[in-house]
């Protein structure tokens, strides 16, 4: 079980990475009824991440005797380039955007957010995890992983739990900062909220890169390796 955890956790990290989570859940939290909202969003976004390796892992299927993990390989691979993809899309954009350009904006749906009832929150929380393609190809990854082992249901439930868990960490500790008891967050959250929508293409695409680069890496070594 922990050689399962410990191979399967590091992909959490591309999730945390992503800007979109944390700003969405800060436009929330500074929002009416917002620490409500907060929390809905962020047990959604938790549900979600778990739901995806744990109901998908089944799926992937070991490959021959003299060949093992080869449907995992694939799908890290065909995910990595995809992820490059991305990432030189992503560069691209930025080498060529106008100097003289107004300042980054969030995107113009989430001016929305902050009006959204709990019925929206929660598809908005899951929306912004599956149609994010960093977020879409990190869970995938971490499914085709744990799809590897035969844990069972239970032994996967356990991983796909921690896993979700350590994917919410960028959801959680703006949480966490607007319930702290003390001084007004608000301030806090709206400075965090700033940066993360002005450097949030430059995150996405260096996140993409790293990742891609490390699952096609992945795929490489055990189908040619």
């Amino acid at each position: 079980m922990a050689e399962v955890i410990a191979s399967v956790l590091p992909y959490a990290l591309g999730v945390i990475l992503s800007p979109l989570s944390a700003i969405a859940i800060i436009l929330l939290l500074v929002s009416d009824q917002g620490v409500r909202k907060g929390w809905v969003f962020l047990v959604v976004w938790y549900l979600t991440c778990a739901a995806v390796p744990l109901l998908l892992a089944p799926l992937v299927k070991e490959g021959a005797p003299d060949r093992p993990h080869v449907v995992a390989a694939w799908v890290h691979l065909l995910l990595g380039l995809a992820l490059l993809a991305s990432a030189v899309v992503g560069a691209y954009r930025l080498r060529h955007r106008d100097p003289g350009a107004a300042p980054a904006q969030a995107p113009t749906w989430m001016s929305a957010m902050d009006r959204m009832g709990l019925g929206k929150v929660v598809v908005a929380a899951v929306l912004l995890n599956l149609a994010n393609p960093v977020n879409m190809a990190v869970l995938l990854a971490a499914t085709a992983t744990l799809g590897r082992y035969s844990l069972g249901f239970a032994g996967n439930a356990v991983v796909a739990a921690l896993f979700a868990l350590a994917c919410s960490l960028a959801v959680l500790v703006p949480f966490l900062m607007a319930v702290w008891p003390g001084r007004d967050p608000g301030p806090l959250l709206q400075r965090l909220r700033a940066f993360l929508v002005t450097y949030n293409s430059a995150i996405q695409m260096v996140t993409a890169l790293v990742f891609g680069l490390v699952l096609v890496l992945n795929g490489v070594r055990v189908l040619w390796g």
